[in-house]
């Protein structure tokens, strides 16, 4: 067992393709709470912890699974430069890992955490005897990131519809990974609503932003409200360097603690970032909010509840609104499905298993 007591929540894998001069050992490191940067800092403990998923080692053996078949993928990519094809094994195995990978960070566990804690607050604030104890308190889980990949493992159905395509850098400054590097966004929503959560798994416009090595990320996206680039492009060549340091903003933003690089970053650039990056950077993961009854009769109220999405005004070269989609009239309804009738279904499935994750789902 004691082999198994540093688990990395991040892969080492993954983390390797980042490596200074590949050598698998070292890593540009910038750590955001500390402004602090290590040029050349040892992989071997990044995005790790002692018994991060508990001492039984049943969910790290199973993600040591889903890593050993996307390595073999990301290994291929490298040897024959070819992208995997939609519909394929590869395609899936990059979906599982893919979102496991969004859930099992210590960033997903923290925001599990301080949903969990506002939550109980919002609820026990009503009660006179208990709420003059509840600032002192904290509520929570032990392993609260078992709660969010049991949650992604099963609701990974929803984003199965969703299109994926390659962008390749073709400029001289490389993408950047972080400890949470799998990044939700919704351009769509962002430009239309204007409260609650956006990236709600079955959402109208939801995409997936995930870089695989320093000169190539992965798109996964709503293909009924944007086309990125042409569309019989597998590898979207990227040449200008304002997409690049857009999708590497955007890490900057969604790192927990910190971004990972290697040599080709310049102190300028990560200077740059810093400036640019910071007043993005969310103060709190989550949300939620008490909406109390209009007419003041009972005392009743709606608890609503939401993760708190990046947000930057994302605009990239290379993605476009279809046409049909910059018609779409948002109206007055709070949640709005790729798929509505797909939705249900999942909905029914999950309240005959007494399994609530509608919130997870919708988004709103």
């Amino acid at each position: 067992m004691a082999e198994k007591k540093n688990q990395h929540f991040v892969p080492r894998f993954y983390l390797k393709y980042f490596s200074c001069e590949g050598s698998g050992k070292y890593l540009g490191i910038y750590n955001i709470p500390n402004n602090k940067k290590i040029a050349r800092g040892g992989l071997q403990g990044q995005a790790s912890k002692d018994y991060f998923y508990g001492k039984d080692l049943e969910i790290e053996d199973a993600l040591g699974k889903i890593e050993s078949e996307a390595s073999k993928i990301f290994n291929a990519m490298i040897i024959t430069g070819e992208v995997p094809m939609h519909e394929s094994v590869a395609h899936y195995i990059l979906y599982v890992f893919i979102f496991s990978l969004s859930a099992r960070t210590e960033q997903a566990g923290d925001s599990v955490n301080e949903m969990a804690d506002k939550m109980a607050k919002e609820v026990l604030k009503h009660n006179r005897e208990i709420k003059k104890y509840l600032e002192g308190i904290s509520f929570g889980y032990d392993h609260p990131t078992l709660l969010s990949i049991s949650a992604a493992m099963q609701t990974l159905p929803l984003i199965e519809d969703l299109k994926f395509k390659f962008l390749f850098n073709g400029t001289d400054i490389p993408f950047i990974t972080s400890d949470h590097p799998v990044i939700k966004y919704n351009q769509f929503c962002e430009k239309r609503k204007k409260f609650g959560g956006h990236t709600g798994l079955a959402t109208k416009g939801f995409q997936i932003f995930f870089p695989m090595f320093p000169d190539l990320y992965i798109v996964l996206y709503d293909s009924d409200v944007y086309r990125l680039g042409n569309k019989k492009d597998e590898v979207i060549n990227i040449v200008s360097k304002k997409d690049v340091q857009s999708l590497n903003l955007l890490q900057f933003i969604n790192a927990h603690r910190n971004i990972y690089f290697n040599e080709g970053l310049k102190n300028e650039y990560l200077e740059d970032l810093k400036k640019r990056g910071s007043k993005f950077r969310k103060k709190f993961l989550s949300s939620v909010v008490e909406y109390k009854r209009a007419d003041g009769l009972r005392h009743e109220s709606l608890l609503h509840m939401y993760s708190n999405d990046t947000k930057i005004g994302l605009n990239l070269s290379f993605i476009k609104e279809v046409k049909k989609a910059k018609k779409y009239d948002l109206g007055s309804k709070v949640v709005h499905y790729r798929d509505k009738s797909k939705v249900e279904s999942f909905e029914s499935e999950i309240k005959s298993k007494n399994f609530n994750k509608i919130s997870l789902i919708r988004g709103d």
